[in-house]
C-alpha cells in the first residue's frame, strides 16, 4: 500500500541457490524473468560506500539474467551498472554471468541436460552438449559486446558462471549420486573414445555407478580392470576444462582483447576429499586450461575451507603457483564470516570467532598471505546479509593498500624454497575410499603453513616440463606415472641443483601397465614392500627425535590400504610403524636426498626438519603460521607471548604497516597476542 515500507527475505525455488549480491533472482522454471529492485539492496548500496571510501574501485557481483528466448533484453542488467555507478563513479565493474542454461531453454532440451544414477535431475544444462556449448558461445558473446559498448569505461571484465555453487565444478558431486547418464555425456563420451581409437566407441556406455565406485585396489583405482572408469573420469576432467577455455575464447575475442576474462576453476588440493573420488569435481585439467592462458587474465576460488580458524593458514585451494608461473593472475574470494554473521553454524565453522579484532586479524593474516605471494583478493559478503558492512573492516584494506602498491613492483614471482607438488592424473585414481588424500593433502595444506617457512603449490606436469629450483620439494600424489613420466623426473633431478625430495605414501605405485614395486623404487631411490598392516601411524625413532619430530602422528581413520614400507639401514629411520617396520626414511644420494614418507601425512615438525635438512631458510620454529617474500615476513600468533623470528640479515626491521622500526636483524623477539598478525619490513 502506498506509504507503507515491507521487508522481503526471498528463497528461490531451485537447485542451485541464487544468494549473491546484489539480489536478483530468475525465477525461470517457469520461464520467467523478475529482477528484485537493486535499490531495495541497502545492505549492498552500504559496503559499496565503503568499498569506495577505502579506494577499491573493482567491483564483482552477480548479474541478473538476461539470456531470454526470444529478443535481447539488457534493461535489468544496464540498471545494475547504473546505479552502481552512481554510487561509485569510479567504480570498475566485473560482472559475474550465470551461463547456466535459463529454464525456459531447458524445457525445450531436456536431452542437453544432467541426468544422475537413480533418476535425479537438477534440470541444469550438461557441459557435455555441444548443443549448449553454442548457445552459451551466442549469450556470452552477446553480453560482452553489449557492456563493452554501452559502459566502455566501467565494464572492466567478465566472470561466467556456471554448475555447481558457479565454480565449474560438476553440479552435486559434493552428493551421492553419480552424474553422467544423459544423452549428451553418452554421446560426447563415444566421440572422445573415437578419437583416440577405441573399438567399441560407437556403442560404449558411460560405466555403471557400482563400476566407477569399485575400489579395487582400497584407495586406488586400478589402471587395467578399472581402465575404462578411467577413461571416463578423464573425459570429464576434460571436459569441464574445455567448457572454461571455450568460454574465455569467446569473451576475449568479444572484448577485442580488453577487458578482464575471470573463471572459477583449479580446487586440485580442496577436492581430496570428495567423497565419490576427487575426480568427480572435474577440476583435475588445470594444465589443461593453462594452454589457453592466452584467452584467461585471473583464475580463482575462495579461501580454502580446510583451515580458516581464527588461528589459520586460510590455504589455497588451487596449485597458485602453476597459475601465476603461466602469466594468469591467483585471486582468492575471501568470504570470512566476520564478526557480523549472526549465524550459529558458520560460526561454528570458522572457529567461534565473535569479535571485531579476530575478524581484522584473519583479514589483515589473508590479505598478507596474498601479498606475498603476489595473489589478487576480493571480500565477498556471501549471504548478502552485511558481512564487511562496517567501516573498521575497511580500515585492514585501507593499511595494506600502500604494500599492495609497492609489491606492484616486485623483482619476480614468488619462488619460495618449499615447493608443494600434486599430480591432477594421479588424483583420478582416487576412490569413494581415499579418507587418506584427505590427511595428505587437503588437511594437509594447514601442516605445510605451520612449518616455520612459506611454501608454493604446483603441478608435476608445471615440475615436468620446465623444472623447480625449491630445495625442499614434496611430492604428495606421484602416484600414477608412466615410463616417460619417470624417466624426465629423474633427468629433472640429476640436472638440478640437491635438493631433499619426499615421495608420500605410494610414489609411482600405479603404471598404465598395473601396480609395480620396481617403478616405485624407481621414483623414490628405495626397495618398497607393501606392508602388511593397515594402520597409518608413525612413531619417531631416536633419529627422528633428534631431527625434531616430537610425537607420532597418524593419517585420517588410522588404517590406510594400501600401505608401503622400505628397506632401511638403521641410520637413514626416522619414523616406524606398530610393526616396527620404517614409516619415514631419509636417504643421501648423488643428488641430494630421498625421503619416503608412508603414512599419507606430514605434520609441521616433520616438514620443519626436512626444510631444515634441505637448507631452507627458517623464520620460526614450527607452529606459527608465517609468509614471506620481497624482504617481508608476515606471521600470525598461535599463541600470546615472545615470538622469535630470524630474517636471516643484519637490517633493522620495522613494522611495514606503521614504519615505526621495532629491532635488528638478524633474530626478532617481540611479544605477541594470540591471533596477532604483523608483517615486519627489513
Amino acid at each position: 500500500k502506498k506509504g507503507h515500507t515491507y521487508k522481503w527475505r526471498f528463497q528461490v525455488r531451485s537447485d542451485k541457490p541464487t544468494w549473491y549480491y546484489p539480489q536478483a533472482y530468475s525465477v525461470d522454471s517457469v520461464g520467467v524473468h523478475t529482477q528484485l529492485p537493486i535499490e531495495g539492496n541497502n545492505l549492498f548500496f552500504s559496503q559499496l560506500k565503503l568499498a569506495r571510501d577505502a579506494g577499491v574501485k573493482l567491483i564483482s557481483f552477480s548479474a541478473p539474467n538476461c539470456w531470454l528466448p526470444e529478443k535481447e533484453d539488457w534493461s535489468a542488467l544496464d540498471d545494475v551498472f547504473h546505479r552502481i555507478i552512481a554510487v561509485h563513479p569510479q567504480s570498475l565493474l566485473v560482472p559475474r554471468i550465470t551461463t547456466d542454461a535459463p529454464g525456459w531453454w531447458v524445457q525445450q532440451h531436456p536431452d542437453e541436460c544432467m541426468a544422475f544414477e537413480k533418476g535425479g535431475s537438477p534440470r541444469i544444462s550438461c557441459v557435455s552438449s555441444r548443443l549448449y556449448r553454442q548457445a552459451v558461445r551466442d549469450y556470452l558473446s552477446a553480453v560482452v559486446r553489449h557492456l563493452s559498448e554501452t559502459f566502455p569505461e566501467h565494464f572492466a571484465g567478465i566472470h561466467p558462471a556456471g554448475q555447481n555453487t558457479s565454480e565449474w565444478f560438476y553440479q552435486n558431486s559434493w552428493e551421492e549420486p553419480l552424474n553422467g547418464y544423459d544423452p549428451a555425456t553418452r554421446q560426447a563420451f563415444r566421440s572422445w573414445l573415437a578419437q583416440r581409437g577405441e573399438a567399441d566407441a560407437a556403442t560404449a556406455e558411460v560405466p555403471s555407478p557400482e563400476e566407477r565406485r569399485r575400489c579395487t585396489l582400497g584407495s586406488f583405482r586400478d589402471p587395467v580392470r578399472d581402465r575404462r572408469v578411467l577413461d571416463f573420469v578423464r573425459f570429464q576432467q576434460e571436459e569441464m576444462a574445455d567448457m572454461v577455455a571455450l568460454q574465455a575464447e569467446v569473451c576475449r575475442k568479444a572484448s577485442n582483447g580488453k577487458k578482464l576474462v575471470v573463471f572459477f576453476y583449479g580446487y586440485a588440493y580442496e577436492f581430496a576429499c570428495m567423497r565419490n573420488g576427487s575426480a568427480n569435481s572435474g577440476h583435475y585439467g588445470l594444465a589443461r586450461l593453462l594452454k589457453h592462458a592466452r584467452d584467461l587474465d585471473i583464475l580463482c576460488s575462495p579461501l580454502s575451507y580446510m583451515d580458516r580458524l581464527w588461528i589459520g593458514s586460510e590455504p589455497i585451494m588451487s596449485a597458485a603457483e602453476t597459475v601465476t608461473c603461466a602469466g594468469v593472475l591467483w585471486l582468492c574470494e575471501d568470504d570470512t564470516r566476520t564478526f557480523l554473521d549472526r549465524r550459529k553454524k558458520d560460526i561454528v565453522q570458522e572457529g567461534n570467532r565473535v569479535n571485531l579484532q579476530q575478524t581484522q586479524q584473519i583479514l589483515r593474516r589473508n590479505n598478507a598471505q596474498e601479498l606475498m605471494r603476489g595473489f589478487g583478493s576480493w571480500w565477498m559478503d556471501l549471504p548478502g546479509l552485511g558481512w564487511f558492512n562496517n567501516a573498521h573492516l575497511w580500515q585492514v584494506a585501507r593499511e595494506i593498500d600502500p604494500l599492495d602498491r609497492q609489491f606492484l613492483s616486485r623483482k619476480g614471482i614468488f619462488k619460495p624454497e618449499i615447493a608443494s607438488i600434486i599430480d591432477e592424473e594421479s588424483m583420478l585414481f582416487l576412490t569413494p575410499e581415499s579418507a587418506p588424500s584427505s590427511s595428505l593433502i587437503g588437511e594437509g595444506r594447514a601442516d605445510f603453513g605451520r612449518c616455520g617457512a612459506p611454501y608454493g603449490q604446483y603441478l608435476l606436469s608445471d615440475v615436468l616440463e620446465n623444472g623447480i629450483d625449491a630445495k625442499l620439494q614434496v611430492y604428495l600424489s606421484p602416484w600414477y606415472l608412466t615410463e616417460q613420466q619417470r624417466d624426465k623426473l629423474r633427468r629433472r633431478i640429476s640436472e638440478s641443483a640437491p635438493s631433499v625430495r619426499v615421495w608420500c605414501w605410494a610414489p609411482g605405485f600405479l603404471t598404465p601397465q598395473g601396480t609395480n614395486l620396481a617403478a616405485m623404487a624407481e621414483v623414490s631411490s628405495f626397495t618398497v614392500r607393501p606392508l602388511a598392516t593397515e594402520a597409518a601411524i608413525a612413531k619417531p625413532t631416536g633419529i627422528g627425535k633428534k631431527a625434531g619430530l616430537l610425537s607420532e602422528w597418524c593419517s585420517a581413520g588410522n588404517q590406510v590400504h594400501p600401505l608401503f614400507t622400505v628397506d632401511a639401514q638403521e641410520n637413514e629411520v626416522w619414523a616406524r610403524y606398530p610393526n616396527n617396520a620404517p614409516a619415514v626414511a631419509v636417504r643421501k644420494g648423488e643428488h641430494g636426498f630421498d625421503v619416503f614418507v608412508g603414512v599419507p601425512r606430514l605434520p609441521p615438525t616433520l616438514l620443519h626438519a626436512l626444510a631444515k635438512l634441505a637448507g631452507v631458510h627458517l623464520f620460526t620454529d614450527a607452529g606459527t603460521p608465517v609468509w614471506a617474500a620481497e624482504n617481508h615476513l608476515a606471521a600470525q600468533a598461535h599463541r600470546t607471548g615472545e615470538h622469535t623470528f630470524d630474517i636471516g640479515s643484519p637490517s633493522p626491521i620495522f613494522d611495514a604497516i606503521t614504519g615505526r622500526k621495532i629491532g635488528d636483524g638478524p633474530v626478532l623477539r617481540i611479544l605477541m597476542e594470540k591471533g596477532e598478525t604483523r608483517i615486519f619490513r627489513w
